[in-house]
This record gives C-alpha cells, structure tokens and sequence, in this order.
C-alpha cells in the first residue's frame, strides 16, 4: 500500500444534526451538503487540513409563540475549518484525529425580502476523527484513492448577557454533530 504523504484532496458529502432548538422546528435538525478538503501530512504522523462546505435550508418561521407559520425562510451557512492532528497507517486503513478553530459565515433570509435578512459570523472549534481505507493506485503516477469516513463535534460559540435584552442567549447555535462519506486523492 501506499501511504499517505504530500498534499491530499477530497470530496465529501456531509451531513449534520444541529443543536439549536429554533433552527431545528424551522428547517429540520438534519441537512446534507458537500464539502471539499486539502490535507498534508508531515514527518511523525503530523497531518494539517483544511475544510471548506457548503449548506443551504429551507423552512417557514416560528412565531413568538414557538408555532410554525405560514411565512418561508432559508438559511445557508458556510463552515471553514482548519485541523491540526495525528494520523497512523494501520495496513490499508489510516486512522486520523484533528482539533481546529472553526468558522461559519451564515444568511438567513425570509420572503418578506432583503429587509428581513440576517447574516453573520460564529466561531469555535471542531473535533473530528477519520478513516481514510486505500482503495488503489492510479497507474503511471504516485496517487492514491481513498475512501475518507469522518465523524465529528462541531462547538459554536453564543453570545451571552444584556446584549439580547430579555433573552438570556443571544443569536443561532450553529453546533452540530457531523458525519461524512467522500473520497480522497493523494497526490
């Protein structure tokens, strides 16, 4: 088997199931989306990554009440992270563990119009632990595929106290646990 060494890049589908109540009743607790990745392993099983997704959903709002109404909504957010952790080839499986800062730039827009927009930053970190099982060799080339199973805790930060007013937290808790399935190319 070739290991993994050099720059690696992938694709993902990735799904997530959010923390925060409100967002859960308005667009469902699950989503699924695409993210790419781009990886580099070091000497001593050092491995840095970077990964970049997408996701967008829709659903109606919530009223004061907590009652769905008829009025739609979407939000589409954009999580970065990046991941500093360990990785161990262990025959034709690599086994890797990451922490990193993360960051989700986010939109929530209802059809009331651009008026009814909110957008913003969150940030926090993620955790996330990987398999990436070698499924071969590109002929005349040093690449390598690879079947890349992650699953990871992504923990974002709130904003609490008087800021909110009589709310005691303040914004969307954009927290999820997350999976995914995708392929990776060593190069």
């Amino acid at each position: 088997m070739t290991g993994l060494s050099g720059l690696s890049l992938g694709l993902r589908l990735s799904g997530e199931s959010v923390n925060d109540a409100m967002l859960a009743q308005m667009y469902g607790d699950q989503s699924l989306s695409g993210e790419v990745l781009a990886s580099s392993d070091f000497p001593r099983g050092l491995r840095v990554t970077l990964l970049v997704g997408y996701r967008r959903m829709g659903g109606n709002l919530v009223d004061a009440e907590g009652e769905v109404t008829d009025a739609t909504s979407w939000i589409r957010y954009l999580p970065i992270t990046g991941l500093v952790g360990f990785h161990k080839a262990l025959g034709r499986v690599d086994l890797g563990l990451g922490v990193g800062p993360a960051t989700v730039s986010f939109a929530e827009q209802t059809g009331q119009g651009d008026a009814s927009t909110s957008r913003g930053w969150k940030w926090g970190g993620l955790v996330e632990g990987n398999a990436r099982i070698h499924l071969g060799e590109l002929q005349a080339t040093d690449s390598a595929f690879f079947l890349d199973i992650s699953g990871g805790y992504r923990a974002m930060m709130r904003r609490h106290g008087e800021v909110c007013g009589d709310e005691p937290v303040c914004g969307f808790d954009l927290s999820a646990v997350k999976i995914g399935l995708g392929v990776v190319v060593t190069l």
